[in-house]
């Protein structure tokens, strides 16, 4: 008596694409949790599991079936190019209803918590993904693996043929959008980026620093205090000029008198404050004392229209007796 292996041997069952997905949700889910930075190298993955990974299992959910090895017309299954178009369509759309749902909620809305939420709802789509293709029949699945590829070539050809050149068009496009979303998304990630600059002078009663209050006279030596606060997400080396002018009624500067230069480098949320005097030589009324901040060096001819911030006052310099 002899046996034999049966020659319709099934398979295992073994969906590659939704754990790789599902992993992909929840390695960004931890990163959001631990506060990672993700570098350059990370990004792509970043972007995925923003921008495609949600759709994906979302569209597993939906479309548990196939349609490449040429399923009957009516058959509830999409193909792999139209899985992935779907993808990013549907992540698109997906990704600002969990920001809705979050605003509603009792936290605080902000891009880690976003890019959290999305990463735990996107494992758990593939998990639902998961249980809906094993409900189906080996040859109704969806296949993903390279020898479901390998043997839906000759249909995938038939099809890409019969395409219009419009829809590669809308799918470039559709891809470009999505991009252009991802690289904002991860960028306001990093929250608002901004310089503080200011002046401060001393309260007469409780001896603090306060902003303004600038001296109505400049005299020989006058102490003045600038503030700055890197927001910047860096390390940032500024350079203060400080100018005074002498400007014309049409805004035009008749005098420009450099009063003081100097280098500040903060490291990202420091504060600093410097003091300085100033000794001015030009006299008059009404004059201006520009304070221009630049990161990194100052040009040759430092105005307010080349500053990175500035601050200015009007103020009078009487000659010296």
């Amino acid at each position: 008596m002899s046996t034999s292996a049966s020659p319709n041997r099934q398979r295992p069952f073994v969906p590659t694409d939704l754990a790789l997905v599902a992993a992909l949700g929840l390695w960004v889910a931890v990163a959001a949790a631990w506060g990672f930075d993700l570098g350059a190298g990370q990004m792509a993955l970043g972007l995925a599991a923003v921008l495609f990974a949600p759709g994906y299992a979302a569209v597993g959910v939906l479309f548990p079936a196939g349609k490449e090895s040429g399923d009957a017309p009516g058959s509830r299954g999409v193909t792999a190019p139209e899985r992935l178009v779907l993808a990013v369509g549907v992540s698109v759309g997906l990704v600002p209803l969990f920001a809705l749902v979050l605003d509603f909620s009792l936290w605080p809305i902000d891009a880690p918590l976003l890019v959290g939420v999305t990463g735990v709802a996107t494992a758990g789509l593939a998990a639902a993904a998961v249980v809906r293709r094993a409900r189906l029949s080996p040859s109704e699945r969806f296949d993903p693996s390279l020898f479901g590829f390998a043997r839906s070539l000759p249909v995938r050809a038939a099809r890409l043929r019969a395409r219009s050149p419009l829809a590669l068009v809308l799918l470039v496009g559709l891809c470009l959008a999505a991009g252009g979303i991802g690289f904002a998304a991860l960028d306001a990630e990093r929250g608002e980026r901004f310089t503080a600059f200011y002046l401060l002078s001393e309260d007469p009663e409780t001896g603090d620093e306060v902003a303004g209050g600038f001296p109505d006279e400049l005299g020989p030596e006058e102490p003045v205090t600038v503030g700055i606060s890197n927001e910047e997400g860096e390390r940032v080396a500024y350079t203060v000029v400080v100018v005074l002018e002498s400007v014309d009624e049409s805004g035009d500067v008749d005098e420009r008198e450099t009063l003081d230069q100097f280098v500040s480098v903060l490291e990202d949320g420091e504060t600093v404050h410097e003091s300085h005097t100033v000794s001015p030589e030009l006299t008059g009324e009404e004059l201006r004392v520009a304070y221009l901040l630049y990161t990194g060096p100052a040009p040759e001819t430092p105005d307010t229209d080349n500053a990175y911030r500035y601050v200015h006052v009007w103020t009078d310099v009487p000659e010296t007796q």
